[in-house]
């Protein structure tokens, strides 16, 4: 096994920190104030009206001329339970604002800086809330089967709605839903009530034999919801002499993670050509702040509507203070935000090892395969030790790929083995290694991809810290959205290039013997790493 740069840069040693809270809309600048103090503002007993309304998902408001514009006063966006959507700093009288629609009404308040007051109040704002969104798919647990997973409010009667005639969707499947309530959320700020939003029913239904090669037309919903628009995916390759997908870890939603929206359309400049999506962790970055799970899923519903969208949990998405798995030497920390990986869970349908909905101490690794490459998805946030469940899995796993009809595996970790950054001192980087290297080479994988650290990293076929023609390549791909990044350590032998720039990472595997991977930056789309794995 060997890995053939085709195109080759100096190594970067800079260490940039890009800070993005602006959003450009028909061409007016937006700030989002991530910690703008709502919490500490009472409204008059008399507020002003703001005119107010939303056209599809999109707000217009215009503040009235008897509230005076100051510096430092923002736009507070919250539902009429209090759970807030977005604080805005004012950049006009006239505003517009694109949304996602939280399936419940919203109001907006115009908050004065000066007397720490509420001064202006929008009317309930509605959206359409019983129609579904937020679809996405995922591959099924058998070869001939997809799911598709949605959210709306309607509590009966969910179906996805399939054949291969757009005009005649004459085959359904039945969804089941699932739920989470505040209490289901472990500590702040996501059990607080100013964060949580009602999160409706999330609804998953599996459609079954469906034949290889051949578009597939869908459309979920309810009779009484409504359905959405049909769309298409294609089931098994788009091309039967080249797999191609897509992977990245850490992307976020824009404007928090600023890079993640041009990441997201790179993505679909790929689609027509692509035939799956794997995000290895870190995936919504909502942190307890549950709008921001509404808002991913408008980010990607664009491409995991017509690829499948296959994830593995990080640990944005499950650090807490009580996680089972929490060794004296480790720094598992609170990175949740207290989500503890309830809305991970309730809103991702994987074709995971149990069929249980269980929203707590549900095993999140799983394998599958996709044309001729061999997928294992750890879990770098559960024990991963010697001896452990999820080792000895992995270990079985591996050892059950045929390799005739499977040529290639790769093993995903959000955590990585290898790291030259600062990073890479954390304890969870060599105790991983250590761990699962020796799998890695017993079963030949040809592949790593690990995110956590924001950064692109390829290194050689490496093994113990050193290049070695008998170990894997590990490919560091936790460029796609957020912006905090940390400095390089030093240049370790093992390293073949490294980028601070943001993207994503496309691969072709075109034959038995052949990997095509290419990194591409999200501002450009040029390609900046290019090389081949081979077997």
């Amino acid at each position: 096994k060997m890995q053939t740069p085709t195109k080759m840069a100096a190594l970067e040693t800079v260490f940039v920190v890009a800070i993005a809270s602006l959003f450009l809309v028909g061409g007016q600048a937006l700030t989002v104030l991530p910690d703008a103090p709502f919490h500490l503002y009472t409204r008059v007993a008399n507020p002003r009206m703001i005119p107010a309304r939303l056209e599809g998902n999109v707000l217009h408001m215009v503040v009235p001329r008897e509230v005076s514009l100051a510096k430092n006063d923002f736009l507070h966006i919250q539902t009429l339970k209090g759970s807030r959507l977005l604080s805005l700093a004012v950049e006009g009288r006239k505003m517009v604002v694109p949304l996602t629609n939280v399936r419940q009404a919203i109001e907006v308040l115009y908050m004065k800086n000066a007397t720490r007051q509420i001064v202006a109040v929008s009317p309930a704002l509605r959206f359409n809330e019983l129609f579904p969104a937020q679809g996405h798919l995922a591959l099924g647990k058998q070869p001939n089967e997809m799911s598709i997973t949605w959210v709306m409010n309607e509590t009966a009667n969910a179906q996805v709605r399939y054949s291969y005639n757009p005009l005649k969707l004459d085959r359904t499947a039945n969804a089941s839903g699932i739920t989470y309530a505040i209490t289901d959320l472990c500590a702040a700020p996501a059990n607080e009530s100013s964060n949580f939003l009602d999160p409706g029913y999330i609804y998953t239904a599996v459609m079954t034999e469906l034949e290889y090669g051949r578009n597939v037309w869908y459309s979920y919903g309810s009779p009484s919801a409504g359905w959405s628009t049909p769309t298409l995916f294609h089931m098994g390759q788009k091309d039967p002499s080249v797999f191609r997908f897509i992977a990245f870890g850490d992307l976020g939603v824009t404007p928090k993670q600023a890079p993640a929206e041009l990441s997201a359309l790179r993505m679909q400049e790929h689609l027509n050509t692509t035939d799956l999506v794997v995000h290895i962790g870190d995936i919504s970055y909502a942190r307890g702040h549950a709008y921001l799970w509404e808002d991913f899923f408008r980010e990607i519903e664009p491409i995991a509507t017509r690829v499948p969208y296959m994830t593995s949990i990080g640990n944005h998405e499950f650090d807490y203070l009580g996680q089972p798995f929490k060794p004296e030497w480790s720094t598992y920390g609170t990175d949740s935000g207290g989500e503890c990986g309830v809305p991970y869970v309730a809103r991702f349908a994987m074709p995971y090892l149990d069929d249980s909905r269980a929203l707590k101490n549900r095993t999140l690794y799983y394998s599958f395969s996709y044309g001729p490459v061999h997928f294992a998805m750890l879990d770098s946030e559960s024990d991963f030790l010697p001896n452990s469940t999820q080792h000895n899995w992995l270990k079985r796993d591996l050892a059950l790929v045929d390799r005739d009809t499977t040529p290639f595996v790769i093993v995903t970790s959000h955590r990585p083995m290898y790291d030259s950054s600062w990073g890479g001192l954390l304890p969870e980087v060599s105790v991983l290694r250590d761990a699962i290297e020796p799998l890695l080479i017993t079963y030949q994988v040809d592949l790593v991809l690990v995110g956590h650290i924001h950064v692109y990293q390829r290194s050689c076929t490496v093994l113990s810290d050193q290049c070695n023609a008998f170990g894997t390549v590990h490919l560091t791909i936790g460029m796609a959205g957020n912006i905090a990044q940390t400095p390089w350590n030093g240049t370790p032998e093992w390293l073949q290039y490294r980028s601070l720039n943001h993207g994503i990472a496309l691969f072709e595997v075109t034959n038995s013997t052949a990997m095509h991977v290419q990194f591409v930056r999200d501002t450009t789309g040029e390609v900046e790493d290019d090389f081949w794995v081979t077997r």
